[in-house]
């Protein structure tokens, strides 16, 4: 048998958002419940939901609380996983299948006795109650009954020609059907509907045996039973017959429709909660219980008996003894406590009698608590990010959208662990996991809120921001206080470089510099620096180096995810740098002959690399790498005249005829960087800006049930769609990045050539007599327009997907051009002077709209129709 918490998770990790019923059922069975509560009843319940509160409102809290940190341990009470064989058997064992960590047949009991013991506080009788409403809609779904595929998360179904899951279809999609909707209204009259059959139609014969289970010292006994008749179902119609594949929204519907309609009506009724139960008979609700009369305790000595350490009868004053020998009889002294001292206490009051506040030392008591309280903190998995529905779409998402650009980690040995649930017993690879996520939000924040809107977990994860950060905080916690003490991974290396592209994305430098800087440090621990880095055949051991690669698909594996991290991790500093940023500190050391560089990635996507080797690529094909080692190969461009500056200082001359070699042989590379390209990366379409009308069609979002991927169904986003994205975002990047680096190193020669000029006679060794003061005009010039063309072919939909390291790239040419001394601006330059200006704005905006936006922007809606509207604005002056 599974163990509770195992099941739990699995259940989590494959239901689209794990509701029995959905919202709808759950709503219809708060209502129906609430038809016939007693008058006494329903006083009570108002009373602990608060005025105005219906059952209904509340039907669907418990499944939004178990996503919470403090809900967690809620999870394994929404179901019951009978280990039986359908559809030829079909059994409930409560020894088999309930597990130490509780079902939802311990839970209803437990929350049945609850709601009516007023040793509960309040606020325990309210979550009491809100727990049992709903739970009393879960123990009816047959597939929470059930433990075959996950209770049906795992058996692919069809819905009206979209690709779902079983329980998904019996949780939502055929109640909805049923009930016609899925508003207020609709939920009503299905109510009003079911109500009637109870009364007076199908289920009248039945009503008095339903009602029976109505006491709360039976309440276990009930729970079995309503898990053994919803567990027959999956024998009798849920699974008598496999429906893989099939489409269920005709013959198989119009067959479940009883079944539902009854699972749903029979468990109303003895829903009603009497408040009397368990209550002494004849007593009130409005009555607390009578308290016994307490015991008077026996007065201590007086003090004449205790000077003369005689007995005292304690009758008086006076006592017996006193009034025998005519004495006072008091009660003055102050009592002494036995046995040893309590230092603790002594040094509390010590403090306090000098008047000294502040911290006051931990009691053993206090520190049992603390521990007692560690201890009970559930397991950290994908739950503390989101669902399980939201992040396998936002894994797809980082595939598509981020790991054009930043290839790490190796996507099918990251989709290898991720099914094998690696999150629940390696930390690292949860960390890297919550990075990805993060890094995706950061960049991109409203595909996610597309996700969540379309999933209907508003409640839950209201906004991106609030996404990034559980993100954040499960990077944190499960890297843990002492990461740096034990070995480093690859793992390790990706994590700190996708959390430094999140500070950097979020415009949060600091964490943006010490993330980068971690990943600087941790890469040049394992090697990632070297020509023979992790993975290398010279480096058959690895030194010890694990990461995702090493785990699934051996070295070659991690030889390519090592030099696919190292080039992201110099590209990414290279460009934060010319930039201007304060990350000096993050340098990478230049190469020797002693100690190279590694080389470039291979040119091989990965589904090509395996365990067994590389696989060859089919003719004709361009791998997905070609745009990233392009990106890339322009940045390592700079290494000569990076290496020249980290040694002598930035724009400093030292020796001119050198230098002058240097960056006119780095410009010419960086002009002839896109030669040889395959002609999908070069930029050639038109302007295409779109409007707030195109912006949802911009990311179509599918409308099935999201099903979970452990049971291997291929992506939803087909696969040359998702190509085609990848694409244009690289060639974006790509056009970019080169423009960049172009007006990057001529500012450089300008510089330089300028101090030439100004001190010619300090520095006429340095000078070959020659003024070079226009030296770079013609290449300005063609900066100017290849930069203006680039803005007119800008396509929203993948500027918003390439997120701020884009804009980035934008703000380095344009500082640049705006920047640029008088005397050396052209008449083209001098005509969209004004233009760029608008442009500079327009990147402001950026920065002020990201998902850390210094406005509070949370509406990602909005966001994206600002940057159509200033997009518009500045492409029509180019």
């Amino acid at each position: 048998m599974r163990s509770s918490t195992s099941t739990a998770l699995a259940v989590l990790a494959s239901s689209p958002i794990a509701n029995a019923w959905g919202n709808v059922g759950h709503a219809t069975v708060a209502t129906i419940a609430d038809h016939y509560l007693t008058s006494q009843a329903r006083t009570y319940v108002s009373s602990l939901l608060g005025s105005g509160v219906t059952m209904a409102s509340v039907a669907s809290w418990a499944d939004e609380y178990r996503y919470t940190t403090p809900g967690r341990f809620s999870a394994p009470f929404h179901y019951l996983d009978a280990e039986d064989k359908p559809p030829s058997a079909c059994s409930v064992d409560l020894t088999r299948d309930c597990g130490t960590g509780g079902c939802i047949v311990s839970a209803i009991a437990n929350y049945t006795q609850r709601i009516n013991d007023r040793r509960y506080t309040l606020t325990n009788r309210k979550q009491a109650l809100e727990f049992l409403i709903h739970f009393l809609g879960d123990i009816t779904q047959p597939l929470h009954d059930e433990a075959v595929a996950l209770g049906g998360n795992q058996i692919s179904v069809l819905w009206e020609g979209e690709k779902t899951n079983l329980h998904s279809v019996w949780d939502t999609q055929m109640v909805e059907k049923d009930a016609g909707g899925y508003d207020s209204a609709v939920i009503t009259s299905f109510a009003n509907k079911l109500i009637t059959a109870i009364d007076s139609g199908a289920y009248a014969s039945q009503k008095a045996s339903w009602i029976s289970c109505s006491d709360v010292k039976t309440a276990s006994a009930c729970a079995l039973s309503w898990a053994q008749d919803g567990n027959k179902i999956n024998c009798a119609y849920v699974l008598k017959v496999d429906q893989t594949n099939q489409e269920l929204n005709g013959s198989y519907y119009t067959g479940a429709k009883p079944y539902i309609e009854a699972q749903i009506a029979k468990v109303s009724p003895q829903h009603s909660i009497d408040p009397a139960l368990g209550l002494p008979e004849g007593q009130h609700l409005a009555e607390k219980p009578k308290k016994k009369p307490a015991i008077p305790r026996l007065k201590k000595a007086c003090d004449s008996c205790s000077k003369r350490k005689i007995k005292c009868d304690e009758a008086g004053p006076p006592c017996h003894r006193c009034r025998e020998v005519n004495i006072p009889c008091t009660f003055a002294r102050q009592s002494r406590r036995r046995g040893p001292r309590n230092r603790h206490a002594d040094a509390i009051k010590e403090q306090l009698a000098n008047g000294i506040t502040g911290h006051v030392p931990s009691s053993p008591t206090y520190a049992a608590q603390t521990l007692a309280s560690l201890a009970q903190q559930p397991v950290l998995s994908t739950d503390t990010i989101c669902p399980f529905a939201l992040l396998e779409r936002l894994v797809d998402d980082y595939f598509t959208y981020i790991h054009p650009l930043v290839p790490v980690p190796h996507e099918p040995s990251f989709r290898a662990a991720l099914t094998a649930r690696a999150d629940m017993n390696n930390p690292t690879f949860l960390a890297l996991l919550a990075s990805m996520i993060g890094c995706l939000v950061a960049s991109f924040p409203r595909r996610p809120r597309l996700h969540i809107q379309h999933l209907r977990i508003e409640a839950l994860i209201p906004n991106s921001g609030v996404l990034l950060e559980r993100c954040r905080r499960t990077t944190v916690e499960a890297r843990g206080l002492a990461y740096l003490d034990r070995q480093q991974t690859m793992d390790d290396a990706i994590v700190a470089y996708l959390q430094g592209l999140i500070g950097a994305y979020s415009f949060n430098w600091d964490a943006c510099r010490l993330y980068l800087g971690q990943c600087v440090t941790i890469s040049r621990v394992i090697g990632l620096h070297r020509q023979d880095g992790p993975g290398s055949a010279s480096n058959a051991s690895t030194n010890g180096v694990e990461g995702i690669g090493s785990q699934q698909g051996g070295d070659i594996v991690l030889q390519e995810t090592s030099r696919r991290l190292f080039w992201s991790l110099y590209s990414t500093v290279t460009a934060f740098q010319q930039l201007g940023l304060p990350l000096r500190e993050l340098s990478i050391p230049p190469p020797t002959p002693a100690e190279p560089y590694p080389d470039l990635p291979m040119e091989a996507d990965d589904a090509y690399i395996t365990s067994q080797g590389v696989r060859p690529v089919p003719q004709g094909e361009v791998s997905r790498l070609v745009g990233s080692n392009a990106i890339m190969k322009v940045y390592k461009i700079c290494t000569d005249f990076t290496a020249m500056e980290l040694a002598y200082g930035t724009n400093e001359l030292f020796d001119w005829a050198r230098q002058r070699h240097v960056l006119q042989e780095a410009i010419n590379k960086a002009k002839h960087a896109m030669d040889g390209l395959p002609s999908d990366l070069l930029s050639t379409h038109e302007a295409s800006l779109g409007t707030k009308a195109q912006l949802q069609q911009d990311y179509p979002l599918p409308t099935q049930g999201y099903p979970s991927r452990n049971g291997g169904h291929a992506p939803i986003q087909p696969e040359s769609e998702r190509k085609q994205i990848e694409v244009e975002i690289q060639k974006m990047n790509l056009a970019a990045a080169e423009i960049a680096i172009r007006s990057f190193l001529i500012e450089k020669y300008s510089i330089l050539s300028d101090k030439v000029h100004n001190y010619s006679r300090q520095v006429h060794d340095f000078s070959d007599g020659k003024n070079h003061i226009d030296d770079m005009r013609e290449d300005r010039e063609a900066i100017i327009k290849d930069f203006t063309k680039l803005i007119r072919d800008l396509d929203l939909t993948y500027l918003e997907a390439s997120g701020f390291g884009f804009t980035n790239k934008m703000r380095q040419i344009v500082s640049t051009l705006v920047n640029m001394p008088r005397h050396r601006k052209s008449d083209l330059h001098r005509r969209i002077e004004q233009n760029l200006l608008r442009l500079v704005d327009f990147l402001g905006e950026v920065q002020r709209v990201g998902p850390q936006g210094a406005d509070g922007v949370n509406d990602d809606e909005l966001r994206a129709c600002q940057w159509v509207e200033m997009l518009q604005s500045v492409g029509d002056h180019f």
